[in-house]
């Protein structure tokens, strides 16, 4: 009776770590959850109404990094709330009219990184703000609007 039991301990552990593991990523899933309504998502301050083909030239050059003359768009603020594993931060990202530097939006995400159970064959689970149903996190989609006839 006791030789079954040494057999099975191994297994109990790793079913206990597993557990462990997943319980843990819940409690930080909810966590950004929680953190994602009380304030996550775009807040915009101005809109911007552009024609289509304005609205093109214009944004193209944000999804790759290089904001032009009229824009820039910068991280405010990255916070860790949990180093370890997993890791949860909190970032801010502002759009700014480059002319008068005045900010047109800010984007707030939680996010959550890790805390899966270590088995060397799949990436990183990942949880944020874009993933709570109801918090908008286009930033650009929300400032800038597209008018037929500007």
């Amino acid at each position: 009776m006791k030789f079954k039991w040494i057999l099975l301990s191994p297994v109990i552990v790793l079913i206990l770590a597993i557990v462990f593991c997943e319980v843990n990523k819940a409690y930080w899933d909810h966590k950004v959850k929680q953190w994602c309504k009380a304030d996550g998502g775009v807040k915009v301050y101005e809109n911007v109404f552009l024609s289509k083909s304005d609205y093109e030239k214009l944004i193209a050059p944000l999804y790759k990094k290089n904001y032009g003359d009229y824009i820039y768009h910068r991280v405010i603020f990255k916070d860790e709330v949990f180093n370890k594993d997993p890791l949860v931060w909190r970032s801010e990202q502002e759009i700014v009219r480059f002319i008068d530097k005045k900010s047109l939006g800010v984007q707030v995400n939680y996010s959550r990184r890790g805390g899966d159970f270590p088995t060397g064959f799949v990436h990183e689970s990942h949880f944020g703000c874009g993933k709570v149903n109801g918090i908008n996190m286009d930033i650009i989609g929300s400032i800038f609007i597209i008018r037929e006839q500007l």
